[in-house]
C-alpha cells in the first residue's frame, strides 16, 4: 500500500480513536481539574496525529514542509494539518458525550468542551481565539449567566474564522486560515452550542 492510500485508509480510524479517547478520558478523570487535563489531552492528541500523518504522508522527506500532492491555493491545508484539526475536534466532541463503562458501554452527558476547544484554538488558530475571548468577556460583563458568555464566545470564534478565511491574515503559528478551518470552526462551535443547550444550572452556571 503506497503512502497516499495508507494515509487515506488511516484518516478515518485516527479520528475515531481520538473521539474514543475523549469519551473515555472524561469518564476516567476526576472532576477537580478535569477541564485542564482534557485540554492538555486534546492538544496532545492533535499533535500526535499531526506527527503520525506527517510521517506517513508521501513526499515529505523530499519536498520538505509540503507534500507530494500539489495544490493551487495557499489556503489549502496539508493532510497532517487537516487530520490534526479534525482529530482534535473529535476528541472534544467525544469528551462532551462521554462513555460510561460502569453498566456496560453507554453514552452520557460529558464535559462542556470549552477548555479543550480553547486549547485547540490556541494551538492551531491563535488569532481566532483572541476575538472569541473578548466576545465572551463582553457578554459576561452584561450578564451573570454563563450561557450567554459561552454563546458569545463560540459565535465570536465562528464568525472570526469565517472572516479570516476570506482575509487570509498571517498567523504567528498554527495553520493557515481558509475554507477548511472555517468549516472546522463551524462544526466544533455547533457541537459546543448544542452541548451548552443541554447544560442544566442556575444563573451562575452551577450544575443542579
Amino acid at each position: 500500500m503506497n503512502g497516499v492510500r495508507l494515509i487515506t485508509a488511516l484518516s478515518g480510524p485516527l479520528v475515531l480513536v481520538a473521539f474514543a479517547l475523549g469519551s473515555l478520558a472524561h469518564t476516567r478523570l476526576r472532576r477537580a481539574g478535569r477541564s485542564a487535563f482534557l485540554a492538555a489531552l486534546a492538544v496532545a492528541t492533535s499533535l500526535t496525529v499531526w506527527l503520525v500523518a506527517e510521517a506517513l504522508a508521501p513526499g515529505v522527506s523530499r519536498f520538505g514542509q509540503s507534500s507530494a500532492v500539489g495544490f493551487l491555493s495557499s489556503q489549502v491545508l496539508t493532510v497532517w494539518e487537516a487530520l490534526a484539526l479534525w482529530s482534535g475536534a473529535a476528541f472534544v466532541i467525544g469528551s462532551m458525550i462521554g462513555l460510561d463503562r460502569t453498566d456496560g458501554f453507554r453514552l452520557v452527558r460529558g464535559d462542556r468542551g470549552l477548555g479543550p476547544a480553547a486549547a485547540l484554538l490556541a494551538l492551531h488558530l491563535p488569532l481566532t481565539l483572541v476575538p472569541a475571548v473578548f466576545a465572551g468577556v463582553g457578554a459576561r460583563a452584561v450578564s451573570v449567566d454563563t450561557r450567554p458568555t459561552v454563546i458569545a464566545a463560540v459565535l465570536g470564534a465562528i464568525s472570526t474564522e469565517w472572516m479570516f478565511s476570506v482575509l487570509d491574515p498571517a498567523t504567528p503559528w498554527g495553520v493557515v486560515h481558509g475554507p477548511e478551518t472555517a468549516l472546522w470552526a463551524l462544526v466544533l462551535g455547533g457541537a459546543l452550542l448544542v452541548r451548552e443547550g443541554l447544560e442544566p444550572g442556575d444563573r451562575n452556571g452551577r450544575r443542579q
